[in-house]
């Protein structure tokens, strides 16, 4: 039989952040969050397109350190300097959480939520529209589930049904999370959080186990995160190509490709690596081929269902229905 502790401290990482931020009495709401990590001084790319992957691995650098050192503190005994240790920890994974793309939206999408599913709901309809004019901005980049569900959620709202509008609110905050590589970000978050509570409760060795997986959960972040960016130009170059735009999607093919060729190297898993290399290499073929096309070769000119299958490749590494063809 697990103890009370094991049980509450499994609650708090297996719900939501947004639950675990109301259930907590050391972690503030999701608003005051970010306000608090917006004093933590990081930056969030205010494009989409944008890569900050030098600042994200310099901070899951230290995040690693620091949860290192916390678990150290706990194999010795010494709850001050783990406390310590993670309290650090805390604020850098706060800089992570702070810093993928649509970080807005996504803030925008967890405030709506907690509207829909509260137990006294206002008298007042919710109103969507915001927030989802907002996402439409970004609908050639995200999975495209993400629009269909914010447009579910914003008619349930319109027809007065929260606890539908909730369900599918929900949704698109999943597959957002997902699309800007947070989840692992968030578990590591959640679980610091718990085992920081576990040492409030003086109980090291909760703490220690609470602790256990997050630095691979860290890990995972060097590995998804420097994706989303190479993603979102590959997105953004398929829908220049439609629009006529090739120098515009010239631009950004070549941007992905020189991002991608310093990101294909990933530590302990070959199969990743290999599916990988075998994408940054399709790009490397499509970058070529895109800088050669012109109205005197028409014929090198790229689709933009090629350089879509790219991005769609990148979002499903690891998946069983990667395409290792030319697109």
């Amino acid at each position: 039989m697990k103890s009370p502790s094991f049980v509450l401290a499994l609650s708090l990482v297996t719900m939501s952040p947004a639950a675990f931020a109301q259930k907590s009495t050391t972690q503030p709401a999701r608003s005051d969050r970010a306000a608090q990590v917006e004093a933590a001084g990081s930056v969030r790319p205010s494009d989409p397109l944008q890569s900050n992957n030098a600042q994200v691995m310099k901070t899951t650098r230290q995040a690693l350190a620091s949860i290192d050192d916390a678990q150290q503190a706990i194999r010795n005994n010494d709850a001050k300097k783990a406390r310590a240790a993670l309290h650090t920890a805390d604020t850098q994974l706060q800089q992570l959480y702070k810093t993928p793309a649509l970080f807005a939206i996504i803030n925008e999408v967890d405030e709506a939520i907690a509207s829909a599913s509260q137990d006294k709901p206002s008298l007042q309809p919710m109103n969507l529209a915001p927030v989802a004019a907002e996402l439409r901005q970004y609908q050639e980049l995200v999975d495209p589930k993400i629009s269909t569900d914010m447009e579910s959620a914003k008619k349930a709202a319109d027809q007065g049904d929260r606890k539908t509008a909730a369900d599918k609110l929900t949704l698109v905050r999943d597959r957002l999370a997902m699309d800007v590589a947070l989840l692992p970000v968030e578990e590591a978050y959640v679980r610091v959080l718990a085992a920081e509570r576990a040492l409030d409760n003086k109980d090291l060795k909760m703490a220690g186990r609470l602790l256990r997986d997050v630095p691979v959960v860290v890990a995972e972040v060097q590995v998804s995160r420097p994706l989303v960016p190479i993603r979102f130009q590959l997105s953004s170059a398929a829908a220049a190509i439609e629009a006529g735009n090739m120098s515009r999607a010239k631009q950004l093919v070549s941007q992905a490709n020189d991002e991608l060729q310093q990101v294909t190297k990933l530590p302990g898993d070959k199969q990743l690596e290999s599916e990988l290399t075998n994408v940054a290499k399709r790009v490397s073929q499509l970058n070529s081929q895109l800088q050669k096309s012109d109205s005197e070769h028409p014929q090198a000119k790229p689709t933009a269902q090629q350089v879509r299958q790219l991005a769609h490749d990148l979002r499903n590494l690891g998946e069983s229905d990667q395409d290792t063809g030319q697109g």
